[in-house]
């Protein structure tokens, strides 16, 4: 249905609403059952460890641990901590940018809440 198209008297009908009183209490109560409240979903956050050792699942994350391996086994130990140093920087870079989208998300939610 094109609500902005429609007759307002309509969509008042249609939503079992009136213009002047709004939802009857029994409607309100109805409606409050079958959709629940009027709220954003919360998501719990991620522990912080489990946070880190996410970002050790990335594909290539994982050729350049095994590329570490390899080169510990190869005897290039040189090699392998700077692979090493990298991934480790490449973790803690994505894990700190994800901290901040949260705390910038739940900033938001904050703002966002009506009082």
């Amino acid at each position: 249905m094109k609500w902005h198209q429609t007759d307002p008297y309509a969509v008042y009908k249609a939503l079992n609403t009136d213009s002047e009183e709004g939802l009857s209490k029994e409607e309100a109560a109805r409606r409050l059952h079958i959709h629940g409240p009027n709220r954003l979903m919360e998501e719990k956050s991620t522990p912080w460890p489990i946070l880190f050792m996410e970002q050790f699942k990335d594909f290539m994350v994982m050729i350049l641990l095994v590329a570490t391996f390899v080169s510990g086994l190869l005897g290039e130990y040189i090699d392998a901590l700077v692979i090493m140093g990298i991934v480790l920087v490449n973790a803690l870079l994505g894990f700190f940018q994800e901290r901040k989208a949260e705390r910038s998300l739940h900033a938001l939610k904050e703002l966002s809440a009506l009082k």
